[in-house]
């Protein structure tokens, strides 16, 4: 099974748009059915790849994902990439995201993410 968080900035009509998601790759689809029923999200099937994955596009998802893994830890550096995400969603949560300082911010956690920085 392989997971990450993933920012992604979208230019739509002269604006930037932050969307954050919480993904989860994996050859079958039962846990990711169980992951579903509690976080919301949706399940797709990489025909190509054959595997199942498991993403949490919406804010509302995002939001059950933060009180997850705010109560559960994770144990290696991915909790360094969450610690990003968290500060992303809470920085859009606030609508800093439509200042260019709160951009700024979400852009350099997402530069820095999926590396060994510890920038948070």
């Amino acid at each position: 099974m392989d997971a990450s968080f993933q920012i992604k900035l979208v230019n739509h009509n002269n604006r930037t748009e932050v969307r954050l998601n919480y993904q989860i790759d994996k050859k079958t689809d039962y846990l990711l059915v169980l992951i579903k029923r509690f976080l919301g999200g949706n399940i797709g099937y990489r025909k190509s790849q054959k595997t199942y994955y498991y993403g949490s596009p919406s804010f509302g998802s995002a939001k059950k994902v933060v009180t997850y893994f705010d109560h559960y830890h994770l144990l290696s550096t991915k909790h360094i990439n969450y610690l990003k995400w968290r500060k992303a969603y809470i920085l859009v949560q606030n609508k800093d995201h439509l200042t260019e300082a709160g951009l700024n911010k979400i852009k350099k956690y997402k530069a820095t993410m999926n590396r060994l920085s510890l920038v948070i």
